[in-house]
């Protein structure tokens, strides 16, 4: 094969012109490979740098609602008439109906009626559930401290199902106990003259132990002691401390 280059005859062989044309191949290739190189690296770390901060910019909303989820738990001591009266746990704002509902639930005597069971509770506190027939007027608990449904209803029969007492700790109450001290005795409760329904209102005493206290004193002519009422199935000393100060025999 003959080809002219600058006006001289040149002549190829076919092996020349196959390494020619092997050669021209293995240049393009690297040629190629070289452009790849050096424009395709700068769209990579766009595109990484993209995607990073598309993922920080989605974990940041999760990481504030974490933060708005840590709800911290309170204490509540549930009593009068649920199922199963007691301390429970529940989260800082929920309502009394999920008290009663760790509680094991409102006995049927309950005056849930008379209840806004949809009322918040935002700290440790106490609820006495009271049975049906004995709603009264939120007044001053027997520790000197008032009850938070009488501030929260100014008084009124809202909320007389319940009692929700916040026990004033450390407050000064000395001087109240010596102008106080008749009103105090008539509050307490007569275990040989209360009904049912009133005995059910004591701590930790439900309607089997408070109709097992009428049986006793029908039977036995009433209760000559205050500690007599641990004679009752299901009052032991822990209970009786606790029902003490709010009940008398005479």
């Amino acid at each position: 094969m003959e080809i002219s280059v600058f006006g001289k005859k040149i002549f190829l062989s076919k092996i020349h012109v196959v390494c020619i044309i092997t050669v021209m191949a293995f240049g393009a290739g690297i040629l190629g490979f070289i452009l790849k190189q050096v424009y395709h690296p700068l769209e990579k770390p766009m595109v990484e740098a993209e995607n990073t901060a598309m993922v920080i910019k989605k974990a940041e909303p999760a990481e504030e609602q974490a933060e708005e989820e840590k709800v911290p738990d309170i204490k509540v001591y549930v009593t009068g008439c649920v199922n199963k009266p007691g301390v429970v746990t529940i989260k800082k704002g929920q309502i009394i109906e999920d008290a009663i509902k760790n509680a094991g639930g409102a006995t049927k005597q309950a005056d849930l009626e008379n209840i806004n069971l949809a009322y918040p509770l935002n700290e440790n506190t106490m609820i006495r559930i009271k049975a049906k027939g004995t709603a009264k007027a939120a007044s001053t608990d027997k520790t000197g401290s008032q009850s938070q449904s009488a501030k929260a209803t100014g008084g009124s029969t809202i909320n007389s199902g319940v009692d929700i007492i916040i026990d004033s700790l450390g407050a000064d109450v000395g001087e109240k106990e010596s102008n106080s001290s008749e009103s105090s005795k008539s509050k307490l409760l007569n275990i040989n003259k209360a009904s049912q329904a009133e005995l059910e209102e004591l701590p930790n005493v439900g309607p089997a132990t408070a109709k097992a206290i009428i049986e006793y004193r029908e039977q036995n002519g009433g209760f000559a002691k205050l500690t007599d009422i641990m004679k009752i199935t299901g009052i032991k000393q822990k209970t009786f401390d606790k029902i003490k100060n709010f009940i008398c025999v005479d």
